[in-house]
């Protein structure tokens, strides 16, 4: 499955007020390039671009997510949309928006689409999974005196007893 996420849609979903913009889109990207990478989805986040003159979607990649700008005439859901209606498979394709226009046109192209809080909960509940496993599979070490150690309180505990039975 490949995610596309509306990527200002989430950021203003989840996003607290305060910082610049670009504070923020930044921050989204590394959290989300880091659940990504750790459930090893495939996914772009798509983001409307407003740098004038330039004609085409700018692609970047930051480790395992695909980050795509668009050109200044081209908004992200318009990009979505054809992205969706280009792909040979559309119901590989998960769209991650709460835009109910842009959801309800990708659904009829064929692809799947999911809220912003849907997504966010169903990595929350992988996450909370994957921690659980990981605790799970950790061995437990079970203390073993060596043979050493266990000779000299043997030492010990003997002498002890010789002592009490002299008495």
């Amino acid at each position: 499955m490949r995610y596309l996420i509306d990527g200002y849609n989430l950021l203003f979903r989840i996003a607290k007020p305060g910082r610049a913009l670009e504070k923020k889109r930044e921050a989204l990207i590394a959290e989300l390039n880091q659940v990504i990478d750790d459930f090893k989805l495939k996914a772009t986040v798509v983001f409307d671009g407003s740098h004038p003159g330039i004609s085409h979607a700018m692609r970047h990649h930051f480790a395992a997510l695909e980050i795509i700008y668009t050109y200044q005439n081209l908004s992200a859901d318009e990009y979505i949309i054809e992205e969706v209606n280009s792909a040979r498979r559309p119901e590989e394709i998960i769209v991650i928006t709460s835009d109910r226009g842009l959801a309800q046109t990708c659904k009829t192209l064929g692809a799947k689409t999911q809220s912003i809080e849907t997504f966010i909960s169903s990595l929350k509940k992988k996450t909370i999974k994957k921690k659980k496993r990981q605790r799970e599979a950790r061995p437990e070490t079970a203390f073993k005196d060596s043979n050493a150690e266990i000779n000299r309180l043997l030492a010990i505990f003997e002498k002890k007893l010789n002592e009490d039975l002299s008495l």
